[in-house]
């Protein structure tokens, strides 16, 4: 069936009735818009499309900006994180205290910490080796270590339980190795994560908000090459 599909980028259409259709949907999104075969000697792409058809299946994403959302009070609330967000932060701030190197130095937020019951009973942290559903599965590690727990919980129930190690500071500081050693094949091997995840909650996020309103952090960024030949 004639119809064009839309990806990331911008795209414009032009139908035999003069119609013009402009399209910048994001990244990650799709939009499919039937259409009909062109007449000979069009050139190549749609030769028409049907303007209400596009309005109506992207009315939802235009209303969206124009809709006033009352914001919640002041006080405590619950805050949903994306899974880009909840890494920058993780990655960028809890992480370092979970390494050996970092931990047993002082120089990391958490220093002093391991053992202590930190966060809510609700908040499991894991270090995975297997997350297949995110394409992960890495038994080994660098150094030929097999871990025998491949979620490995690095805090459990709210409690800081455990630190990553590779075989040079498990060495270092009289520990076992917990198989988060890596390396490329130009470098010696280096402590790192394997894939950082929160443990799956039993309910979903609309059972655990129970229509309260909460709040989503949104990270975003971006810039273009201009005329004089600089990115900004």
């Amino acid at each position: 069936k004639d119809k064009a599909g839309f990806g990331g980028g911008r795209y414009l259409l032009r139908g035999h009735g003069g119609h013009h259709a402009v399209g910048q949907p994001g990244c990650s999104g799709r939009l499919d818009i039937p259409g009909t075969p062109g007449r000979r000697g069009s050139g190549p792409g749609l030769g028409g499309f049907d303007v209400e058809n596009l309005l109506a299946r992207a009315r939802g994403q235009l209303d969206a900006f124009s809709r006033e959302v009352p914001l919640p009070g002041p006080g405590r609330h619950p805050i949903l994180l994306r899974d880009s967000v909840l890494k920058e932060i993780l990655f960028g701030k809890l992480s370092e205290s979970l390494r050996a190197d970092r931990y047993h130095t002082g120089s990391c937020l958490l220093a002093g910490k391991l053992g202590e019951q930190l966060f809510s009973p609700r908040f499991t942290l894991l270090d995975s080796t297997d997350d297949r559903e995110h394409s992960v599965y890495t038994p080994f590690d660098a150094e030929g270590w097999r871990r025998t727990e491949p979620n490995l919980p690095l805090v459990r129930a709210g409690r800081f339980e455990r630190l990553i190690y590779n075989p040079r500071f498990a060495h270092k500081y009289r520990a076992v190795s917990t198989g988060n050693s890596h390396r490329v094949y130009s470098s010696h091997p280096s402590l790192g994560f394997n894939t950082l995840q929160l443990a799956r909650s039993d309910r979903s996020a609309r059972e655990l908000l129970s229509g309260q309103p909460a709040l989503w952090p949104v990270m975003a960024g971006g810039g273009a090459c201009r005329d004089h030949g600089d990115f900004s």
